[in-house]
Protein backbone atom coordinates (compact mmCIF):
# COMPACT_ATOMS: atom_id res chain seq x y z
CA UNK A 1 0.00 0.00 0.00
CA UNK A 2 1.65 3.26 -1.11
CA UNK A 3 -1.23 5.67 -0.66
CA UNK A 4 -4.42 6.01 1.34
CA UNK A 5 -7.23 8.47 0.68
CA UNK A 6 -9.24 9.23 3.82
CA UNK A 7 -12.80 10.42 3.73
CA UNK A 8 -16.21 9.09 2.99
CA UNK A 9 -19.00 11.16 1.49
CA UNK A 10 -20.40 13.45 4.23
CA UNK A 11 -17.38 12.88 6.45
CA UNK A 12 -16.39 15.63 8.79
CA UNK A 13 -13.22 16.00 10.84
CA UNK A 14 -14.62 14.20 13.94
CA UNK A 15 -15.59 11.11 11.93
CA UNK A 16 -12.17 10.84 10.27
CA UNK A 17 -10.43 11.34 13.62
CA UNK A 18 -12.63 8.69 15.26
CA UNK A 19 -11.85 6.11 12.57
CA UNK A 20 -8.14 6.86 12.80
CA UNK A 21 -8.05 6.44 16.56
CA UNK A 22 -10.43 3.46 16.67
CA UNK A 23 -9.44 1.26 13.81
CA UNK A 24 -7.40 2.47 10.88
CA UNK A 25 -4.16 3.17 12.74
CA UNK A 26 -4.43 -0.01 14.79
CA UNK A 27 -3.96 -2.10 11.66
CA UNK A 28 -0.32 -2.71 10.73
CA UNK A 29 -1.43 -2.94 7.08
CA UNK A 30 -2.51 0.69 7.18
CA UNK A 31 0.99 1.97 6.67
CA UNK A 32 1.02 3.81 3.35
CA UNK A 33 3.76 6.20 2.42
CA UNK A 34 1.18 8.91 1.63
CA UNK A 35 -2.03 9.82 3.45
CA UNK A 36 -4.24 12.14 1.37
CA UNK A 37 -6.82 14.13 3.36
CA UNK A 38 -9.88 15.57 1.65
CA UNK A 39 -12.02 16.79 4.52
CA UNK A 40 -13.51 20.05 5.80
CA UNK A 41 -16.15 21.07 3.29
CA UNK A 42 -18.98 19.23 5.01
CA UNK A 43 -17.87 20.65 8.37
CA UNK A 44 -18.47 24.11 6.91
CA UNK A 45 -21.59 23.38 4.87
CA UNK A 46 -23.59 21.20 7.22
CA UNK A 47 -22.33 22.22 10.67
CA UNK A 48 -21.49 25.89 9.99
CA UNK A 49 -18.05 25.41 11.53
CA UNK A 50 -15.66 28.32 11.30
CA UNK A 51 -12.45 28.04 9.31
CA UNK A 52 -10.42 28.05 12.52
CA UNK A 53 -12.35 25.09 13.96
CA UNK A 54 -12.04 23.11 10.74
CA UNK A 55 -8.34 23.95 10.56
CA UNK A 56 -7.89 22.73 14.15
CA UNK A 57 -9.65 19.47 13.24
CA UNK A 58 -7.47 18.88 10.18
CA UNK A 59 -4.36 19.72 12.18
CA UNK A 60 -5.39 17.16 14.82
CA UNK A 61 -5.98 14.50 12.15
CA UNK A 62 -2.54 15.23 10.71
CA UNK A 63 -0.88 15.09 14.12
CA UNK A 64 -2.50 11.74 14.95
CA UNK A 65 -1.35 10.22 11.66
CA UNK A 66 2.22 11.49 11.98
CA UNK A 67 2.54 10.44 15.62
CA UNK A 68 1.55 6.88 14.70
CA UNK A 69 3.24 6.80 11.28
CA UNK A 70 6.39 8.94 11.59
CA UNK A 71 7.71 7.99 8.14
CA UNK A 72 4.49 8.93 6.37
CA UNK A 73 3.72 12.05 4.36
CA UNK A 74 0.31 13.69 4.76
CA UNK A 75 -1.11 15.58 1.80
CA UNK A 76 -3.71 18.18 2.74
CA UNK A 77 -6.06 18.70 -0.17
CA UNK A 78 -7.53 22.19 -0.33
CA UNK A 79 -11.18 22.42 0.57
CA UNK A 80 -13.23 22.74 -2.59
CA UNK A 81 -15.42 25.69 -3.43
CA UNK A 82 -19.12 24.85 -3.44
CA UNK A 83 -22.29 26.35 -4.82
CA UNK A 84 -24.07 26.96 -1.54
CA UNK A 85 -27.14 28.44 -3.20
CA UNK A 86 -28.16 25.24 -5.01
CA UNK A 87 -26.86 22.47 -2.76
CA UNK A 88 -29.52 20.25 -1.28
CA UNK A 89 -29.18 16.84 0.30
CA UNK A 90 -31.58 14.08 1.22
CA UNK A 91 -29.89 13.61 4.60
CA UNK A 92 -29.81 17.28 5.60
CA UNK A 93 -32.11 20.20 5.15
CA UNK A 94 -30.88 23.13 3.11
CA UNK A 95 -27.18 23.68 3.75
CA UNK A 96 -25.87 26.79 5.41
CA UNK A 97 -25.69 29.42 2.70
CA UNK A 98 -24.15 32.78 2.37
CA UNK A 99 -22.59 34.96 -0.26
CA UNK A 100 -19.36 35.17 1.74
CA UNK A 101 -18.84 31.41 2.03
CA UNK A 102 -15.67 31.43 -0.09
CA UNK A 103 -14.11 34.55 1.45
CA UNK A 104 -15.03 33.88 5.09
CA UNK A 105 -14.59 30.12 5.35
CA UNK A 106 -12.94 28.31 2.45
CA UNK A 107 -10.24 30.78 1.35
CA UNK A 108 -8.99 31.42 4.93
CA UNK A 109 -9.10 27.67 5.65
CA UNK A 110 -7.05 26.88 2.54
CA UNK A 111 -4.58 29.63 3.46
CA UNK A 112 -4.24 28.09 6.92
CA UNK A 113 -3.72 24.60 5.48
CA UNK A 114 -1.04 25.94 3.15
CA UNK A 115 0.72 27.67 6.03
CA UNK A 116 0.47 24.62 8.28
CA UNK A 117 2.01 22.43 5.59
CA UNK A 118 4.77 24.92 4.87
CA UNK A 119 5.84 25.34 8.47
CA UNK A 120 5.57 21.91 10.09
CA UNK A 121 6.98 18.40 10.12
CA UNK A 122 10.14 18.84 8.11
CA UNK A 123 8.35 18.42 4.81
CA UNK A 124 6.12 15.53 5.92
CA UNK A 125 3.00 17.63 5.36
CA UNK A 126 2.21 18.84 1.85
CA UNK A 127 -0.55 21.08 0.57
CA UNK A 128 -2.31 20.42 -2.71
CA UNK A 129 -4.25 23.45 -3.92
CA UNK A 130 -7.09 22.28 -6.12
CA UNK A 131 -8.80 25.70 -6.11
CA UNK A 132 -7.43 26.80 -9.50
CA UNK A 133 -9.16 23.79 -11.02
CA UNK A 134 -12.53 25.15 -9.84
CA UNK A 135 -12.12 28.93 -9.87
CA UNK A 136 -11.66 31.17 -12.89
CA UNK A 137 -9.95 34.06 -11.09
CA UNK A 138 -7.46 32.92 -8.49
CA UNK A 139 -4.77 34.99 -6.77
CA UNK A 140 -1.33 33.97 -7.96
CA UNK A 141 0.31 34.86 -4.65
CA UNK A 142 2.26 31.69 -3.91
CA UNK A 143 4.57 33.35 -1.43
CA UNK A 144 5.21 31.30 1.70
CA UNK A 145 6.73 34.32 3.46
CA UNK A 146 3.36 35.19 4.99
CA UNK A 147 2.98 31.68 6.40
CA UNK A 148 5.40 31.95 9.30
CA UNK A 149 3.27 31.65 12.40
CA UNK A 150 0.00 32.34 10.62
CA UNK A 151 -1.67 29.08 11.64
CA UNK A 152 -1.23 29.75 15.34
CA UNK A 153 -2.18 33.39 14.89
CA UNK A 154 -5.42 32.54 13.04
CA UNK A 155 -6.32 29.76 15.45
CA UNK A 156 -5.78 31.70 18.65
CA UNK A 157 -7.39 34.90 17.37
CA UNK A 158 -10.59 32.94 16.76
CA UNK A 159 -10.79 31.57 20.32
Amino acid sequence: LTGLALGIHYDQCPQVLYRLKNGILSSPKANPRFWWLVVGNDDALFQSCSHSHILAGIMEITNVILEQRPKATVVLNSVFPADTHHTMDWKYSEVQTGSNYWSTVIAPLNDGLKCFAASHYDGRVKFFDASPLFLADEDDDDSEDDCIGCVNHQYFDAH
